[in-house]
């Protein structure tokens, strides 16, 4: 009988430990901060709050609102956050961490520098940008913006009138659909697939076709490969998967754009117009 008692009394002092080690849920506002150094299960930030997740510290659900700033500072290989959701202006940083899930919803952005994002949802006018790190699938929706200076990424997806600009990272698989326009003007990018009325510029120089691609009048026309270099003198090579006939890629020189004095809206609105005339 005591030993039952015994077992019982080890159980509930097991559970009262596991409840303590989760700390209650928190809620900031106005200019408050909080230094996450335990276990939350759901933590709010309002209004320009501001809060770092350190060493030890780690949310299940973040909710980040108008102006406020969720930092993630620390180095692991465990999942810090597992949805981070922002809104109204509010802004999430991620130095070194795992996030799990991050969706940025009306013009709040997301900096990443470090670490691994699994998947981010980025809508609404929001801005997601990486400047080191990785990430496994990042999709655009609904003129969102997607800057990629540094870093690499698995996937990325862009639809609905957004923009993506890639300058410097690792990119595996591009994927462009309804009216999204993309700059590509460093770093690597393996496959291409563009789609459904999307517009894609390369910005380098020496952009050669081969395996079925070709090149007429600055625009790439097929499948295959595309190569060159970029302005800084690096070369590329990328296989063009998908260049659906709606679809737009170009390869302007350098000196090709200087001499318009236009970027990618006013090359394809020339290659519409061309088009427009050859058809009647």
């Amino acid at each position: 009988m005591k030993t039952r008692y015994l077992v019982m009394l080890l159980g509930l002092l097991l559970q009262m430990a596991i409840v303590d080690s989760v700390r209650a849920d928190f809620n900031l506002t106005g200019s408050q901060h909080l230094d996450v150094d335990s276990a939350h299960a759901s933590g709010t930030l309002n209004e320009s709050s501001t809060a770092l997740v350190m060493l030890g510290g780690s949310i299940t659900h973040a909710y980040i609102n108008d102006t406020s700033v969720l930092t993630v500072d620390h180095d692991t290989t465990i999942t810090t956050i597992s949805t981070a959701s922002c809104f109204n202006y509010a802004t999430l940083n991620v130095y070194n961490s795992e996030v799990n899930t991050n969706n940025l919803y009306n013009n709040s952005q997301a900096n990443v520098y470090g670490g691994h994002v699994r998947y981010a949802s980025v809508q609404e006018f929001s801005t997601f940008s990486m400047f080191g790190g990785n990430a496994s699938f990042i999709t655009g929706y609904g003129n969102s913006n997607v800057n990629l200076a540094a870093g690499a990424v698995a996937s990325l997806t862009v639809r609905h009138d957004s923009i993506a600009t890639l300058s410097g990272a690792a990119t595996t698989s591009l994927y462009a659909y309804d009216n999204s326009q993309l700059e590509i003007s460093g770093g690597s990018l393996t496959n291409l697939h563009s789609y459904g009325l999307s517009n894609i510029a390369f910005h380098g120089r020496g952009f050669e076709a081969s395996g079925g691609l070709s090149i007429v009048d600055n625009e790439v026309f097929g499948t295959g490969i595309l190569s060159g270099t970029w302005v800084n003198g690096t070369p590329f090579s990328i296989n063009v998967e998908a260049n659906d006939a709606t679809s737009t890629i170009i390869v302007p020189e350098p000196a090709t754009m200087t001499l318009l004095g236009v970027g990618l809206a006013g090359l394809v609105a020339r290659r519409n117009r061309r088009r427009r005339l050859q058809s009647k």
